[in-house]
């Protein structure tokens, strides 16, 4: 149910935003419509100077307003860099306020504009923006301070950012936008440096406000891994099973505002869901799981044929056709 919600305002359109949210979260299919769960409780972690420092599955964040309002994410791995994104579109000194729902609410330069931020369980953030009306900007700007000599990359619907070496340090899920009724907002992602525009077309289209639109930031494509989990048989030796995090689903099933684009998703499970997977169970690093692996994310997208957990068994052979046989027939685990 609608909780009080302390905030900038408590006006009858604040109480709208946070309502229609809350109706998206609990009855939307689609995961990045779910704003409000599987958010985390950020209340003891703001300091006096309006800090919220926290580590979450892993993953350091830093949500801090002094001349700019700036989230740092800090990967587990030392030898990650850490990257920032600072919502350009806030008030200057827009100190984070802490709503009993797991938002995080900033104030917006523009009164037809509400900012949020949803602190996930997984260690990623959306950063929510509720358009109010149809004087509202369509265009959000967000700039991202990435190590020198690293870059933001347009993978399928998904950016990849990248350090220096041209390694994954983190990545923005698809756009999306939808209105109050739940109708998707033609949206899309606008690249030029290290800054990204969020441009929402809602000026053009006939849509209930308020509408809700997100960049959904994160480092963990990976909800977590484990050994022998009860489930799958144990005969073909060691049982390494991980699934995607919400965020990494995300990255990887691509938009559901248009056309699904897999590939530029595959590509980051393929390359930085692999390396993620080795640094969390160095034992997976056999060709055989690598190649189940590979398969997983193949086929994964399509339920019946990969299942919700990837699993890799450790004594299963090598299979240099897996992906010219049909998988159907092993499921990503063969004989």
């Amino acid at each position: 149910m609608l909780g009080v919600f302390p905030s900038y305002s408590s006006s009858d359109e604040d109480l709208k935003v946070l309502s229609v949210m809350e109706q998206h979260s609990t009855t939307s299919n689609e995961i990045e419509y779910q704003v409000l769960n599987n958010t985390v409780d950020l209340e003891s972690s703001l300091d006096e100077d309006s800090v919220i420092d926290v580590e979450i599955n892993g993953v350091g964040l830093t949500v801090e307003s002094d001349s700019e309002t700036t989230i740092e994410f800090r990967p587990a791995k030392e030898s990650s860099p850490s990257f920032d994104l600072t919502i350009d579109y806030l008030k200057d000194d827009a100190h984070p306020v802490i709503l009993s729902n797991g938002l995080v609410e900033f104030e917006a330069e523009d009164p037809d504009i509400r900012a949020y931020a949803a602190v996930k369980d997984d260690g990623s953030v959306q950063v929510v923006t509720a358009i109010t009306s149809p004087d509202a900007p369509e265009e959000y700007l967000y700039s991202l301070e990435i190590p020198a000599g690293g870059e933001i990359v347009e993978l399928g619907d998904s950016l990849a950012i990248l350090d220096e070496n041209e390694e994954f340090i983190g990545a923005v899920a698809p756009a999306w936008a939808i209105d109050a009724n739940g109708v998707p907002v033609p949206t899309e992602y606008v690249v030029d440096g290290t800054s990204v525009t969020q441009v929402v077309e809602h000026q053009a289209h006939d849509v209930a406000y308020p509408v809700v639109a997100d960049p959904w930031l994160g480092v963990n494509l990976l909800a977590g891994t484990w050994v022998n989990r009860k489930g799958p048989h144990p005969d073909y030796g060691t049982v390494y099973s991980t699934k995607l995090s919400s965020w990494g689903w995300t990255v990887y099933a691509g938009s559901t505002s248009g056309p699904l684009l897999l590939v530029g998703g595959q590509k980051i499970l393929r390359d930085a869901g692999w390396k993620e997977f080795k640094a969390r169970r160095q034992k997976v690093n056999t060709k055989t799981m690598h190649q189940q692996y590979l398969c997983h994310v193949q086929y994964g997208y399509a339920i019946w044929a990969a299942g919700v957990h990837w699993d890799l068994e450790s004594k299963r052979s090598v299979k240099n056709n897996w992906a010219t046989t049909n998988p159907l027939s092993h499921k990503c685990n063969w004989k």
